[in-house]
């Protein structure tokens, strides 16, 4: 009980400790924050990755037509909520004289898209009114300007309606990196010409390999903000019949054999596995009854998770190992914690000789005398844990406040959708990694005291009080 008291009136009169407390705090700070975001980040973009992607992706290992057939079949199994089929490839896309834009082309079926809250909130113009079905036909507002367009262009093709990513039609602000959401609505209505989007078709013909530039009027009906930079500023959506017949093969029944894919959606409550197994079963059905197709041309398809996806894994896997590396850095800012303790009680151990004299008089052991200065070292690293980790929570929570103080101070934006790739700052703590971040802060205080501890039980009673 005695050790426990002497910590305490050290902690209290020894002022100079509370340096050695600030060093852990910071330490465990800074772990919580740097995990938290990187953690954050990484849970943002699978959470994107599903909306984008689905939480199930069928990818069929050939070239076919009959999509709208295999949605179908796929909603037939229970627990499959929504099947969207998706058709993606890059594109140029020329907005004016001057300006051209390397895009996404993705062709999409809106109608089944739109079931998604997210998307349809995500939509500029036609996200507001839940009353009518965002569509990709050109607004009646419009078809004057449409009409004007092809007699001045003598264009006896009609422009197709298409969805932009915010970032394809408008610039952000420096400073905010906000979008002038107002002026860009304006800019949609009054916009009285169209843009040009084009693409590669490959196909065969007589045995060899054909590409073919196919471009096709478009009109920009409405713009989509779903906060992920890359979807924003790239992605251009469009009917899918419309984009299979850009990139598809044309055969004898008139149809467009292209590579596509589709996106699923789990009914809710349904176990993943058990999703799969269905989407598996829908597949199978539809390859073999409906295309004709025999188990071993059916078999060559891919269905994975969205999270687990090729392309998903590897970016997770890069960010996980930048994430680890920033944490061992960080780690061995702990080592200048253990340096810090390690002088403070060195100090106090030369300061203290006295009271360490009277305690090994009194008959403690050489252990106990070490074990009071460690249960030291162990106080400090406990108090800077704790304030570590409110202060680190404090800052997680608060990072958007932080971020916007440090760009009024500094003129510029920190934290830039561009190069961060979402709008929004992660802002979830990662409670789950710190439950080794704690023990690692007080690990340090403790084997700052380390070396103290052993020089003040070392120290013989008769040599500690002939100093006093």
């Amino acid at each position: 009980m005695h050790k426990f008291f002497l910590c305490l009136r050290y902690l209290r009169k020894r002022r100079i400790a509370f340096f050695g407390v600030a060093a852990v705090a910071l330490c465990v700070a800074l772990l919580i924050v740097v995990t938290s975001l990187f953690s954050g980040f990484i849970d943002a973009y699978l959470s994107h990755a599903q909306r984008v992607l689905g939480e199930i992706v069928l990818v069929p290992g050939a070239e076919m037509a009959r999509y709208d057939e295999l949605v179908q079949c796929l909603e037939e199994q229970p627990a499959v909520a929504s099947a969207i089929p998706v058709v993606q490839t890059g594109a140029l896309l020329f907005l004016g004289k001057g300006d051209v834009r390397a895009v996404q082309l993705v062709g999409t079926d809106l109608e089944r898209r739109c079931r998604e809250p997210w998307f349809r909130k995500s939509l500029f113009l036609q996200g507001g009114d839940e009353a009518a079905s965002p569509s990709f036909a050109v607004p009646q507002a419009m078809r004057e300007k449409v009409q004007r367009w092809m007699q001045a262009k003598r264009q006896q093709q009609e422009p197709v309606g298409v969805i932009l990513g915010v970032g394809v039609f408008g610039e952000p602000d420096d400073l905010t990196d906000e979008y002038d959401r107002a002026g860009i609505e304006q800019k949609i209505i009054e916009h009285d010409s169209a843009m040009v989007l084009t693409t590669v078709r490959r196909g065969r013909d007589g045995g060899g390999l054909e590409t073919a530039k196919i471009s096709k009027p478009c009109w920009a009906v409405d713009v989509i903000q779903t906060g992920m930079n890359d979807v924003d500023t790239r992605f251009v959506y469009l009917p899918f019949e419309v984009a299979q017949e850009m990139i598809g093969t044309k055969t004898a029944d008139a149809d467009y054999l292209c590579r596509g894919s589709v996106q699923i959606r789990a009914t809710e409550g349904v176990k993943l596995t058990e999703a799969l197994e269905q989407v598996r079963a829908g597949w199978d059905k539809f390859a073999t009854e409906r295309m004709n197709w025999s188990q071993g041309q059916a078999a060559f398809v891919d269905i994975f998770p969205a999270t687990e996806g090729p392309g998903v894994k590897i970016f997770t896997h890069e960010i996980r190992k930048q994430m680890n590396v920033m944490q061992l850095l960080l780690g061995l800012i702990c080592l200048v914690a253990a340096l810090l303790i390690f002088v403070i009680l060195f100090m106090v151990v030369i300061q203290k000789r006295r009271d360490i004299g009277i305690v090994r008089s009194l008959g403690s052991s050489r252990w106990a005398v070490a074990e009071l200065f460690l249960w030291y070292g162990g106080g400090i690293g406990v108090l800077g844990a704790i304030l570590g980790v409110a202060l680190g929570a404090w800052a997680t929570w608060n990072i958007a406040f932080i971020e916007t103080l440090l760009t009024q101070l500094l003129g510029f934006k920190i934290w830039k959708s561009g190069v961060y790739m979402f709008s929004e700052i992660p802002h979830e703590v990662a409670w789950n990694s710190v439950g080794w971040i704690v023990p690692l802060g007080i690990a340090s205080a403790v084997v700052g005291a380390l070396i103290p501890a052993i020089k003040a039980a070392r120290m013989e009673p008769v040599e500690a009080l002939r100093w006093e």
